[in-house]
């Protein structure tokens, strides 16, 4: 797997865990004790931590693409053969 391959992984695996963290842990301004300023939605977050959640997101993505990029070559040798591109013993491509 290229350097280039990995980063494009990492990316999706990025997107896709900082959309399952963010509602995690957040409070509505109309759940909240809170009284609210002047024309906010009552759905906002009061307190949405996102440095937080990137740092986390980060994390998490780097640990779920070192273990694409680990389990990669198998999964690479399982397609090929399953789309009869096998180049095993005795073939030869030409």
């Amino acid at each position: 797997m290229t350097l280039t391959s990995f980063l494009m992984i990492y990316v999706v695996v990025w997107w896709v865990v900082i959309f399952a963290i963010l509602p995690i842990g957040v409070k509505s301004v109309s759940e909240s004790d809170e009284t609210q300023a002047e024309g906010v939605e009552e759905g906002a977050p009061v307190r949405p931590m996102l440095l937080k959640k990137v740092v986390i997101t980060s994390l998490i993505s780097v640990v779920i693409s070192v273990a694409i990029a680990m389990a990669w070559p198998s999964i690479s040798n399982w397609a090929d053969r399953e789309a009869g591109l096998d180049m095993g013993a005795g073939e030869k491509s030409e």
